[in-house]
C-alpha cells in the first residue's frame, strides 16, 4: 500500500494469486471427494448390512432377554390385526396404546405391502437409514466434519447399533424422531450466533429463525414420546442445552426462546392428549401402571443398590459391562466426554474447540446435550429392575456423537480432568475395572460384590497416588498439551472400534439362523386355518402366518380365563423347558399342558435352551396331533 492506496497488481503477482487460488479450490475439491467417499461408502455399508438376511433370527448374542424373541410381535401385533382381522382389538393385549405413531406407520406398511417381518423391519431400517444424513449434518455444524463423520460412523456400522435397527422394535424409530430433535436444537443454537447486523430487521429475522427451530425440536419430541415414552427422559437435557447454547443472548430472548419449545412440544402432548390419551385412558393406565411398578420400579432400597451394582458390574446383565464388551471404544470415550462436561461446565472456562482451534457456535451447548442424553439413560437403567440392552438403542446416538467429540478432543478432556483428582481417580477407576472385567475369562469372573470393591479400591489408589504427586502441572505445559493435535490417539481409537465391530459383526454373519421363521412356516403348514394360538410367545412365532395370536402376560394382560374366549382350533405355545418353564400355565390350566397333548417342540430358539412347546386345547380328533405323529417331529433345518 502506498500513499494509503492498494499497490497496483503485476503481472507476477497477478499470476501467483491465480496459482493460489487454483490450489486452494483443488485442495477443497480433494477433501470434498474424499468426504463424500467416504459417507457414500459408509451409506452402502449401513444399507447392505441392515437389507442382507433381514428374514433371519436376531442375533442371540445381542441381549440376555427373551424379547428377542417375543418383542416383535408384542409390537406389530394391533397392526396385524387392523389388516388380516378388521379390528385393531382381539384381546386385552393392546400394545398400540403405547406407541400411537408408530402402530400408524405399521398399519400403512401393512395395507400397502403386505404383513411380514421384512415389512415390519423395514420400518426400522429405513428409519434409521434416513437420519445417519441428519445426524452427520447435525455433528458438522456443532463440531467439526471429522467428528460429524465418525458419529455417523459409529452410528451407522457398529453392530450394537446396526443389528437392533434390524429389528420391529419401537426404539429405532423413536430414536431417529430425536436425531430430528438434535438437529432442529443445532439450527436453532446457531441461528443466533449467524453474522449479525445492526439493522433490526435483519436482527429479528434471526431470532424468529432461531424460534422457528426451537419450536420444531420440541415438536419432534413430543411425536418421540408418542412413539416410545421413554424419550420422555432427553428433554431435561434439551432445555439445559438450549439454555447454556444461548448464554450470550439476553434473558428475554433466552426465555422466549424456552417458550418456543415448549410451545412445540406442548401442541403435540396436547393433540395426544385429546385424539389419544383420554379416550383409551383407563387402558393406558393399567398399562403404565405395570410396566412401571411391576417392572421397573424397585420395591426396596435393597432392591435398589442391587439395580445399580448389576447395571453398573454385573457380566451378564449389567448395562455397563455390556457396552464395555460390545463397543469399549465408545463408552470409554464417552464416560470422558461425560465426565469432562461435568466437572468443567462443558469447557465453559475456555470455551469448546474445532480442529483449527476456533470456537465452534453452539458446540458447548451439543456437547452438554449428548452428555445429559447419555447420563441421564444410564441412570435410568442404574435405577430400574428389568434393563435389557434394546433399551441402550435410545441413547446409542449420543454415545456416537459423544464419543466421536471426544475421541478428537481427548488431549484437552484428559488434561482438564486430570487437574481434578477426585474426577480423575473416580473416570480412570471406572474404566480401568470395566475393561479388567471384560478382558478377564469368564470362567474365572468376578461377582458383584467383588467388582464394587475393585472399583472403589482403584479410585482409593488413584486419589492417594494423585494426593501424592504434590507437583502442580505446568500451565504453558498444560495449555500447550492440550492443544496438540495427537492423531495416535484418534487413529487408535478407530482401528481398536473396527477390530472389535468386524469381531461382532463376523460372528453374527457366521452364525445366522432362520429358526423362528422356520417355526413360523411349520405352524401355518401343520396347523389348521383359522387356528388360535395363545401365550407369550405365540406373536413372535406368527409374524407371517395368518393365525390369530394372545399373548398372556400374567398381571398384564389375558391372565384370566383366556382359553375358553375363543373357538377352536386353539393352541397353547409357551417356553417349555427347565427353568424357562412358563410354569403360571400348570396352575391356570394343568391339564391343557401335558405332555400328550404336545404336539410339537421346537429346540433351541434363540438359545439352545430355549424351548417352544406347542399343546392342542382341542385333542383327540385334531388334524395337527394326527400330522403330527406321521412326521418327523424336528424342526426343518435343525
Amino acid at each position: 500500500m502506498t500513499n494509503g492506496k492498494p499497490d497496483e497488481p503485476t503481472p507476477g503477482n497477478a499470476e501467483q494469486s491465480l496459482t493460489q487460488a487454483s490450489w486452494l479450490a483443488g485442495r477443497f475439491s480433494w477433501r470434498s471427494a474424499r468426504l463424500w467417499s467416504a459417507l457414500i461408502l459408509i451409506g452402502i455399508l449401513a444399507t447392505v448390512l441392515r437389507l442382507v438376511h433381514l428374514d433371519s433370527d436376531a442375533y442371540a448374542r445381542l441381549s440376555w432377554s427373551t424379547a428377542l424373541l417375543t418383542d416383535e410381535g408384542f409390537y406389530i401385533h394391533n397392526a396385524r390385526n387392523v389388516v388380516l382381522f378388521g379390528a385393531a382389538r382381539t384381546d386385552d393385549f393392546n400394545n398400540m396404546l403405547i406407541m400411537p405413531t408408530l402402530h400408524a406407520v405399521q398399519v400403512l406398511v401393512f395395507r400397502l405391502f403386505g404383513v411380514g417381518a421384512v415389512q415390519a423391519r423395514m420400518i426400522s431400517v429405513w428409519s434409521s437409514l434416513l437420519t445417519l444424513p441428519i445426524f452427520f449434518a447435525a455433528l458438522r455444524r456443532a463440531f467439526d466434519t471429522r467428528i460429524a463423520l465418525t458419529g455417523t460412523l459409529f452410528l451407522a456400522l457398529d453392530h450394537a447399533n446396526l443389528l437392533y435397527s434390524r429389528l420391529a422394535l419401537m426404539d429405532t424409530p423413536a430414536s431417529a424422531l430425536m436425531i430430528c430433535s438434535l438437529y432442529a436444537l443445532v439450527r436453532g443454537v446457531q441461528a443466533p450466533n449467524l453474522p449479525g447486523s445492526e439493522d433490526q430487521e435483519q436482527v429479528s429475522r434471526v431470532q424468529n429463525h432461531a424460534l422457528c427451530w426451537f419450536f420444531l425440536c420440541g415438536a419432534i419430541t413430543g411425536l418421540a414420546y408418542a412413539t416410545r415414552g421413554l424419550t420422555a427422559l432427553v428433554i431435561p437435557s434439551l432445555v439445559f442445552a438450549l439454555w447454556i447454547g444461548t448464554q450470550g443472548a439476553t434473558l428475554r430472548v433466552r426465555l422466549r426462546n424456552l417458550f418456543a419449545m415448549a410451545c412445540g412440544l406442548a401442541l403435540v402432548l396436547v393433540a395426544f392428549l385429546i385424539v389419544w390419551y383420554l379416550p383409551h385412558q383407563s387402558e393406558i393406565v393399567r398399562v403404565n401402571r405395570y410396566y412401571i411398578t411391576e417392572l421397573l420400579v424397585p420395591h426396596s432400597i435393597s432392591r435398589l443398590g442391587l439395580n445399580v451394582a448389576r447395571a453398573l458390574f454385573d457380566y451378564d446383565r449389567g448395562t455397563m459391562p455390556y457396552l464395555m464388551r460390545h463397543t469399549p471404544v465408545q463408552i470409554a470415550f464417552s464416560i470422558l466426554g461425560m465426565s469432562w462436561v461435568i466437572v468443567t461446565r462443558a469447557g465453559s472456562r475456555h470455551g469448546v474447540v474445532t480442529k483449527d482451534g476456533a470456537l465452534c457456535n453452539g458446540a458447548s451447548a451439543i456437547a452438554t446435550v449428548l452428555a445429559g442424553w447419555m447420563t441421564t439413560y444410564i441412570a435410568f437403567l442404574c435405577f430400574v429392575s428389568y434393563a435389557p440392552s434394546r433399551y441402550d438403542v435410545l441413547f446409542y446416538p449420543a454415545m456416537a456423537g459423544l464419543s466421536a467429540f471426544a475421541l478428537f478432543n481427548s488431549p484437552r478432556i484428559a488434561a482438564e480432568i486430570l487437574e481434578r483428582k477426585l474426577a480423575m481417580s473416580v473416570v480412570g477407576s471406572f474404566i480401568l475395572a470395566l475393561a479388567g472385567q471384560v478382558l478377564r475369562s469368564r470362567l474365572q469372573k468376578i461377582d458383584i460384590p467383588g467388582m464394587t470393591a475393585l472399583f472403589w479400591s482403584l479410585t482409593f489408589a488413584f486419589w492417594i497416588g494423585s494426593s501424592l504427586n504434590r507437583r502442580k502441572p505446568s500451565g504453558t505445559r498444560h495449555q500447550h498439551a492440550a492443544s496438540e493435535e495427537r492423531p495416535e490417539i484418534w487413529l487408535t481409537g478407530l482401528l481398536v472400534w473396527a477390530v472389535v465391530n468386524c469381531y461382532w459383526t463376523g460372528d453374527w454373519i457366521l452364525h445366522l439362523s432362520y429358526r423362528q421363521k422356520a417355526a413360523d412356516h411349520w405352524l401355518a403348514t401343520n396347523l389348521p386355518a383359522g387356528s388360535t394360538l395363545i401365550g407369550a410367545v405365540a406373536p413372535g412365532l406368527c409374524l407371517n402366518n395368518r393365525f390369530r395370536t394372545v399373548n398372556v402376560i400374567v398381571d398384564l394382560c389375558n391372565d384370566g380365563p383366556i382359553v375358553e374366549q375363543f373357538a377352536p382350533p386353539r393352541y397353547i405355545v409357551i417356553l417349555d423347558g427347565g427353568a424357562w418353564r412358563e410354569h403360571w400355565w400348570d396352575s391356570a390350566y394343568p391339564s391343557l399342558v401335558t405332555p400328550e397333548r404336545r404336539i410339537h417342540t421346537f429346540h433351541g430358539m434363540l438359545r439352545s435352551f430355549f424351548d417352544i412347546g406347542v399343546y392342542s386345547v382341542d385333542l383327540p380328533g385334531n388334524p395337527a396331533r394326527r400330522l403330527y405323529l406321521r412326521r418327523d417331529p424336528k424342526l426343518p433345518g435343525e
